[in-house]
Parts: structure tokens; C-alpha cells; sequence
């Protein structure tokens, strides 16, 4: 984990001097993509806010300068940001532009990204027929680019999607996919959010052996990436052991291993 985490403090240290050289040429468009990297960076790391901010800016900048591109690609990392913090008024708002921009363009890759953002925001609404329509749509592209990063993210979304429905087959179905993509290609970061929400379908589907040892593995990840999200298969691992303890005491009959007085 140390090693990683020095990966990171040396990609900082890389953007915050391209964005120094930015300045000093006065290049905004080299200005934009450092400070999407930064704010890119922050997110991962669990540090939304700051991302966000940094994001934000860099938008400010793309629109100044006519990049209509950047500008997609920045709605939806805004949109994710802010689905993370659950500002659904503010995703609502930037994945609509990004898609509405994505089509424009004509391009299908960001109309992927673009689509797959829109459906998570459905979906966390509890729009599910709408967010199963952007997400077939989005499935359809991904399949016919044959890009493994697209088709990856997209059934990742898709189990997510499903999670939230409370249908743990085809959740466990759709994520099972994309971790099989992800450990292909080396995705570590798509690898660790499967396996997190793999672990929570299996554990409510019943098969809670499989389920810690797979969130074990997601944690350990997150551990080596320097990811906040550790933090939260940390928190969910520690429940289940606590269920798990407590149901061990209620079946042997022993108020002493969970009588806390």
C-alpha cells in the first residue's frame, strides 16, 4: 500500500508541476487537463470535494476555450462526483448536458460513458425502466466497439444497477462480467468496485463465505490502489463479522458475547 501511495504523492507532484508549466505558458488548454488530472486524482483518493472543485475549474476553462470534448468528459466525471456525494439535482443536471453533447458529437465512446452515467443517476432514483433502456443502449455500443474499458465500466453499472433492485442473480450475473474483464485487462480499479458490490449480492443471496472472502479481496485493492473506498468495504466487513458474531450468540444461548455492560 505504501508503494502505491507513492505512486500517487508522485502523480500529484507530476500534475501540480504541469500545471505550474501551464501557467507559465500560458497554454489553457494544457491549464484544463492538469487540473482534470488533479481533481481526478483527488476523487480517487477520497477527497470528492477538492476533486470536484479542481474539476469544476477545469470546466470553466474547456468552455472558454471552445473544447466541447473536454467539456463531455468533465460533465461526466461532475456527475459521478456529485452522484458520490448524493447531489442528485447537480448529476441530474451535468449528465443530462454531457449526453445531450455526447449525441451532438457523434462520438460513441463518450455516448457510452455519457449513457451508462445517466442510467446510474435512474437508477439511483429508483427509475429502473428507464435506467435498464440507457443501460441496453449503452451495452449495445460498448459490444459493437468492442472496447474492453466501456464494456467493463458498463456491466459494472449494470450490477450496481441490478444491487439496487434487489435481484442478486443478476447482479451477481452482470458483475461476475465486468470482474472478468477487469482481471483480463488489469483494471484494478473497476476489479476492486465489483468485487465490493459482488461481495454485497453474494452475502444477501445467502452465500456469506464467498461474499467476505471476495470483499477481502476488494478491500485489499482498494488498500494497494490508496483509495477511499477502502474505507467503506472496511465498515461494511466489519458488520457482517458483527452480525455473524452476534448470531453465533444467539444461537449458543450466551448473553456474555454480546452483553456489552
Amino acid at each position: 500500500m505504501s508503494e502505491r501511495l507513492g505512486h500517487y504523492a508522485q502523480a500529484e507532484h507530476s500534475f501540480r508541476e504541469a500545471l505550474r508549466l501551464a501557467r507559465t505558458m500560458k497554454s489553457e488548454k494544457r491549464l484544463c487537463e492538469s487540473l482534470a488530472q488533479l481533481g481526478g486524482l483527488s476523487a480517487k483518493r477520497g477527497q470528492l470535494l477538492s476533486g470536484l472543485f479542481d474539476i469544476v475549474r477545469a470546466l470553466r476553462i474547456a468552455h472558454r476555450i471552445q473544447h466541447v470534448e473536454i467539456v463531455c468528459a468533465l460533465l461526466v466525471s461532475l456527475a459521478i462526483g456529485a452522484m458520490s456525494l448524493k447531489r442528485l439535482n447537480l448529476a441530474d443536471r451535468w449528465s443530462a448536458e454531457a449526453l445531450a453533447i455526447a449525441r451532438r458529437l457523434g462520438y460513441s465512446r463518450l455516448i457510452t460513458l455519457a449513457l451508462t452515467t445517466r442510467g446510474n443517476l435512474e437508477s439511483m432514483k429508483s427509475r429502473f425502466a428507464d435506467a435498464e433502456a440507457l443501460y441496453q443502449e449503452a451495452l449495445q455500443r460498448a459490444q459493437r466497439n468492442q472496447n474492453a474499458y466501456d464494456l467493463c465500466f458498463t456491466h459494472n453499472c449494470i450490477g450496481v444497477h441490478y444491487f439496487l433492485k434487489h435481484d442478486w442473480r443478476q447482479a451477481i450475473e452482470q458483475l461476475s462480467l465486468s470482474i472478468e474483464i477487469s482481471t483480463r485487462m488489469r483494471m484494478l480499479e473497476l476489479n476492486g468496485y465489483a468485487k465490493f458490490y459482488l461481495a454485497q449480492s453474494l452475502y444477501e443471496s445467502g452465500q456469506q463465505a464467498q461474499a467476505v472472502a471476495t470483499a477481502r479481496d476488494s478491500l485489499q485493492s482498494f488498500q494497494e490502489m490508496g483509495y477511499g473506498l477502502a474505507h467503506d468495504v472496511q465498515r461494511w466487513l466489519s458488520g457482517v463479522n458483527a452480525v455473524s458474531h452476534k448470531g453465533i450468540a444467539d444461537e449458543i444461548g450466551d448473553d456474555s458475547v454480546t452483553d456489552k455492560r
